[in-house]
């Protein structure tokens, strides 16, 4: 995958998240985001970071354990369900498009 097929996967993930936007947003602040294994991708961190920012969007690094990942922010809208099943949307489609990644789970 080429760091522009990677930024054109982010733009549709936006789009598929998108389904989301109407639902209803009780239960838990949360910032629930995709995010992306750029080391399975063997993918340079700071330039699948230019990708994310190519697609509007933005990003920091989630370390967890021997881990390292992407979080992407500004894909979501919401603050409880909603934000949830738009980052699960996202995640998702991204899934299916080939690329390493994780949901980011976080209770505000």
């Amino acid at each position: 995958m080429t760091y522009a097929e990677l930024t054109q996967a982010l733009l549709n993930a936006r789009e598929a998240a998108k389904a989301y936007i109407d639902t209803e947003d009780g239960g838990t602040c949360n910032f629930d985001s995709p995010a992306i294994d750029y080391k399975a991708m063997h993918m340079q961190k700071s330039k699948v970071a230019d990708a994310i920012q190519s697609a509007g969007l933005r990003c920091f690094e989630w370390n967890c354990y021997k881990y390292k990942y992407l979080v992407v922010c500004g894909i979501c809208a919401g603050q409880g369900n909603r934000r949830t099943q738009m980052a699960e949307a996202a995640h998702n489609y991204l899934k299916s498009a080939g690329i390493a990644t994780t949901m980011y789970y976080q209770m505000d």
